[in-house]
């Protein structure tokens, strides 16, 4: 390997890195909802935009919004299940902190 990706790999397991990984991976997990949110909202908001602006409805944004609506229900399912994994993973990472706290990992 080259010695900048080394470089890379010790610095992105470094201890001072830890926290920001965490930050980084709680705003994919915020993005990720707000995107399925706003999927699934898309055909409200689009005859809201109808009924304010009369002048603005085409049936092309109709089935533009009911297809965003279908992608958001997906990207909603998946970040669904992403979470529950990520939230298993810190409650491991949260015990192994705690058993090292108390006296060390006992291995068999």
């Amino acid at each position: 390997m080259k010695k900048s990706r080394v470089l890379f790999w010790q610095n992105c397991f470094h201890p001072k890195n830890r926290t920001k990984k965490n930050w980084i991976l709680l705003g994919l997990l915020g993005a990720g909802w707000i995107c399925g949110i706003a999927g699934i909202l898309s055909p409200l908001i689009m005859f809201v935009s109808a009924i304010a602006i009369p002048g603005t409805f085409e049936w092309f944004d109709v089935f533009v919004s009911i297809e965003f609506c279908g992608i958001g229900l997906f990207i909603s399912i998946g970040m669904y299940y992403a979470t529950i994994s990520v939230k298993k993973v810190f409650l491991r990472y949260l015990e192994y902190n705690a058993a090292n706290v108390k006296g060390g990992i006992k291995r068999d």
